[in-house]
């Protein structure tokens, strides 16, 4: 439902009780300044009847250059409360919005919610589970990133079709242990697909317990996100709850055309296999690895040589007693590393095999276009630090673009801000920045503007 008002309305909107927590403000394409109330019905929709006139709705709104305004019923939030959490996020292309929510009450704490917004309206609802969220942990986090996928269409036509990828974190406690959750939807022409269970990250934490575990307060209070759309990554830091370190690591979605690539080498392998497998492992070498030099053309020649070579030595190095499925698998999965794995000075920056996970679902063969296609997110920890002193809450974390860096701050005292900085190495003392002069808004601002100058 929508209702056109003019610039003075917006007066209403900022003195309608509720305002909505949260990340609820964002500016769009041209110089669209998108926000969300939660207000009763009647407020902002007097003739809409089919709600009760007393009932919290949230309401987008969208305030353009020209003064005008439109308020859009976000459908499925009756009963939205002052507890209400909402996070707004612009889809690339200027396709919209996507709008996530959250409420704070028993019936609909344990699932984030999530609508897309455009000039054709709504998108469907989308409900996310959140098993194990842990009481009193704040609310979920979410970050946008957005790429293309390839498909055939009913006409058997190539598209390019948009994807975004919602990257949702909170705080959970399956099996009573305290640990950051993380769940990926990829949003594929209106329609999602959600990874099968959560992934537990803190199942990543393989350094030495902690004596003394930080307390679980100081734990939910650590998360830092940051993403970056254009290259379909997010850095992540938190506090590890076992060993309280902070933990860092990259997410990054997969492109299709590499999940296919794989795919398509895995089938190749056992195909070539069944005749030279295991009495010729030196030829099925040689020929996988000339063949995908020919599979790879959506590679770069160089990337597409440097996949052929690595492929080629690692099935000239098996000994022949590894079952052919599974060294086909073995082969996909070091595809897959061989061309996600981040370079720095020509030389690849892997982690171990306990500090790094390969996340995917495949498309159901009824979601046309794109039946089939795997989606994918490959995590890679980066880094993890032992604190070099006392911090206390509430954090001020932030991290880098790619997870190496990152800043810790904290209140010391009501007039001081106290941080330590992580990198190759961290601070021994940490420094301090008084607040007589500045706000802490403005402290952590010089904060964000060193780590990103750093």
């Amino acid at each position: 439902m929508r209702r056109a008002v003019p610039f003075a309305a917006l007066l209403l909107c900022l003195l309608l009780p509720g305002p909505v927590r949260s990340q609820s403000r964002l500016l769009g394409d041209a110089a669209t300044l998108y926000q969300v109330h939660s207000v009763a019905r009647a407020e902002v929709f007097p003739g809409f009847s089919a709600i009760p006139g007393d009932a919290r709705i949230l309401v987008l709104e969208a305030s353009r250059l020209n003064g005008g305004s439109d308020f859009w019923l976000v459908p499925g939030t009756e009963g939205a409360s002052t507890e209400t959490v909402v996070h707004l996020a612009a889809r690339d292309g200027g396709r919209g919005v996507l709008l996530a929510w959250h409420d704070d009450d028993a019936a609909m704490r344990d699932r984030l919610r999530l609508r897309g917004f455009d000039v054709a309206g709504w998108s469907e609802l989308v409900e996310l589970p959140l098993p194990w969220l842990a009481p009193g942990a704040p609310a979920p986090r979410f970050v946008v990133t957005a790429d293309a996928v390839g498909a055939l269409d009913a006409q058997d036509r190539f598209v390019t079709i948009p994807r975004d990828v919602i990257h949702c974190f909170w705080w959970g406690m399956p099996e009573g242990t305290l640990t950051l959750l993380y769940r990926a939807v990829f949003l594929v022409d209106g329609r999602a697909i959600t990874l099968s269970a959560p992934f537990d990250l803190g199942s990543l934490d393989v350094e030495t317990a902690a004596l003394f575990p930080p307390a679980p307060a100081l734990v939910m209070d650590s998360l830092a996100l940051r993403g970056q759309s254009e290259a379909s990554r997010v850095a992540v830091a938190f506090l590890g709850a076992r060993s309280g370190r902070i933990l860092s690591f990259d997410l990054q979605v997969l492109p299709d055309e590499l999940m296919e690539l794989a795919d398509k080498a895995r089938g190749h392998i056992i195909d070539l296999g069944a005749t030279l497998y295991p009495e010729e492992v030196a030829l099925l070498a040689d020929s996988v690895g000339t063949d995908l030099l020919g599979m790879a053309t959506s590679l770069h020649p160089a990337a597409a040589a440097h996949v052929a070579k690595g492929t080629r030595e690692l099935i000239a190095a098996q000994d022949g007693s590894l079952p052919l499925p599974h060294l086909a698998d073995k082969a996909r999965g070091h595809i897959i590393d061989l061309v996600s794995t981040p370079l720095r000075g020509g030389v690849a920056r892997e982690a171990p095999a306990e500090r790094s996970a390969l996340l995917e679902v495949r498309q159901p063969a009824e979601q046309e276009p794109g039946a089939g296609l795997v989606h994918a997110v490959k995590l890679r920890g980066v880094h993890a630090w032992v604190l070099p002193g006392t911090v206390s809450a509430p954090l001020f974390t932030r991290v880098a673009s790619e997870a190496n860096l990152v800043t810790v701050a904290w209140l010391s005292s009501p007039a001081e801000l106290s941080y330590f900085e992580l990198g190759l190495s961290a601070d021994l003392l940490p420094r301090h920045l008084p607040l007589d002069r500045i706000t802490l808004a403005e402290a952590l601002a010089l904060l964000e503007q060193r780590l990103a100058n750093r």
